[in-house]
């Protein structure tokens, strides 16, 4: 490493901001032992978390084991933004994407998923420093433009109560010359939060509703077990034998060879 890069990174600490604070869970066990589950789920961000909560509300009986190679959401969970939003394409057309043609259906299930998440938000009694704030796109160049229109006109199909403003209604908003137009959902519920805290908010109602989690346990290997259906997932200190497994370990190398 250059010695300029450093000293800029002298005295800083190597974990996501959002996670630096010290109201944060105690840190789980590690995987130190044989354990046998029903379900067990690699990655506790928030993809691992959601499905360790549904799991356990679509089947309360059923014994869930979730584990984590570092700490609960240390990867791309506690890294993003904190934006809810309601794009489930990243507003790519379903031409880009491969899909059928149906875009106000795609809009109209993304809405669903947020109203769901925020309503989910309250039944759990999450604390994560939401704030309604709505949601801008801004344009910085001539034909970002058209993008923002094309967007309104879709909000517009699918019934969603949107704004398009132009240089001097957005610079009014945000007072950045480099601004050119703008498309804000304002009467909406969407917003940001702190996705820390939504991290620590999600492990908590898993952990109370049953979930076993372990933490600093990479698993080094998945394979079958020498009888039955099951499934051994091994880490360095224990192994876990199990009927079914959920990977939630997103940009990370999968346990599945690839062939």
């Amino acid at each position: 490493m250059r010695t300029e890069l450093k000293e800029a990174l002298h005295g800083s600490k190597n974990m996501p901001l959002w996670l630096d604070r010290p109201d944060r869970p105690q840190t789980a066990p590690c995987l130190s032992a044989r354990v046998e589950t029903e379900l067990a789920i690699v990655g506790a961000g928030f993809t691992g978390l959601w499905a360790a909560l549904l799991a356990k509300e679509a089947h309360p009986d059923l014994d869930v084991v979730l584990i984590e190679a570092g700490s609960v959401g240390d990867g791309a969970s506690g890294r993003n933004g904190g934006c809810v939003s309601t794009t489930l394409t990243h507003y790519q057309s379903n031409r880009d994407l491969g899909l059928p043609e149906g875009e106000p259906e795609m809009a109209t299930l993304g809405r669903q998923n947020a109203e769901g998440f925020l309503d989910d938000l309250k039944r759990y009694r999450m604390q994560v420093d939401y704030e309604p704030t709505g949601y801008l796109h801004v344009a910085v160049q001539a034909d970002q433009i058209r993008a923002l229109q094309a967007l309104y006109e879709l909000d517009q199909k699918s019934g969603t109560a949107s704004v398009l403003l132009d240089r001097e209604a957005v610079q009014k908003e945000v007072a950045s010359p480099a601004f050119l137009a703008g498309h804000w959902d304002k009467q909406t519920r969407l917003g940001i939060l702190h996705p820390g805290k939504l991290v620590d908010g999600l492990r908590e109602a898993a952990c109370k509703r049953g979930v076993s989690l372990y933490e600093n346990s990479p698993l080094t290997q998945l394979t079958a077990a020498d009888s039955g259906s099951d499934i051994l997932l091994t880490s360095a200190h224990g192994q876990i034998r199990t009927r079914k497994v959920f990977l939630a370990t997103h940009a990370y190398p999968s346990l599945i060879p690839q062939t």
